[in-house]
Formats: structure tokens, sequence, C-alpha cells
């Protein structure tokens, strides 16, 4: 009788959400899988309830945040989503890269670059954050520095083309 419930992320969320409207993480989790399947207006929604319901849930903050980030003109409020996702759990540190991520594409490059800092030290492990690091750094003609955390992405990473691509280019501008 559940298997129609399993097809899917978005059908399991919806589902718990049903049996439980009151439930902020099931909210979450439910606008987490509107996003994926970039049904942004809707994720937004379910967020914006999900937050209410639970203040104190980092992770649905900053699903909100991502949420907003793709929507035209929203990236200042999923900045401040992720701001509220720290508020709540300070070493949370694929908050702290997606703070990095809408500093970088609103041009704020100094606080950007802070941030995606930040999320190297909560989460070590980030290649993600340590490649956007590296793109902070190049970005302000930092290349040799930029290099090494490209490398660094690598060595967590070794299958991130992405941060091959970037330390091949940084090589190049070395040389």
């Amino acid at each position: 009788m559940q298997i129609p419930a399993w097809q899917s992320d978005l059908t399991l969320w919806r589902h718990a959400v049903a049996l439980d409207a009151a439930s902020g993480v099931a909210r979450s989790n439910l606008g987490a899988a509107l996003t994926a399947d970039r049904r942004y207006e809707d994720a937004t929604r379910e967020l914006e309830q999900a937050v209410a319901l639970r203040p104190g849930y980092a992770e649905a903050w900053n699903n909100l945040g991502l949420a907003l980030a793709p929507q035209a003109g929203r990236l200042p409020e999923a900045a401040d989503a992720f701001r509220r996702a720290l508020a709540v759990r300070p070493r949370f540190g694929e908050a702290w890269n997606n703070l990095g991520v809408a500093l970088a594409t609103q041009g704020e490059t100094e606080r950007a670059l802070v941030a995606f800092a930040q999320a190297t030290v909560a989460d070590p492990s980030s290649a993600e954050a340590r490649n956007n690091l590296g793109l902070a750094l190049a970005g302000q003609g930092r290349v040799r520095e930029a290099a090494v955390e490209f490398q660094r992405a690598l060595a967590l990473n070794p299958d991130f083309l992405q941060a091959r691509r970037n330390l091949d280019q940084a090589e190049r501008l070395l040389r």
C-alpha cells in the first residue's frame, strides 16, 4: 500500500506532508524535492511554511535559499536565507558555500571569499567549497593560491572535472 508514496522524493514528501501538515521537516524535504524538479515558486511556498513551522531548522533555511536563488531578482533573499541557516548552525559548510555563491553572483567578491573560506573550515571535505574558494581567489588575481585550492579540491574528489579544468587554466596562467 505504501509503494505509490515511494515512487520519488516528490511523491514521498507530498505523502508525508499530507499525513502531517505541521511537520517542518517534511515540508522542507518537499521543498527540496520541488527545487530539484525546478519548481522554484512551489518550493519557495513549501519552504516558507517549513521555516515558519520550525525556525530553528537550519536545513530548511538553506533549502529556502536554494529555491530562491534561481528566481529572478531574489538572490538577496536567498543570501538572507543562507545567513539565517548559519545563525542557527554556524558550522554548516553547505550553507557557507551557498552564501558564497550568492554573494559572488551579486558581485560581492570579498564577502564571497570570506564565505568560501568559512565553508572550507566548517567542512574540510567539501571539494566544491575548495573549488569555489579557488575561483574567488583567481577572480582577485591570486592565481597561485587558487591553484592550491583547485589541487585540494581534486585531492578530495579526483573526478571533479570543473576543478581539473580550473587547475589546468590556473597552471597555464602561472607559466
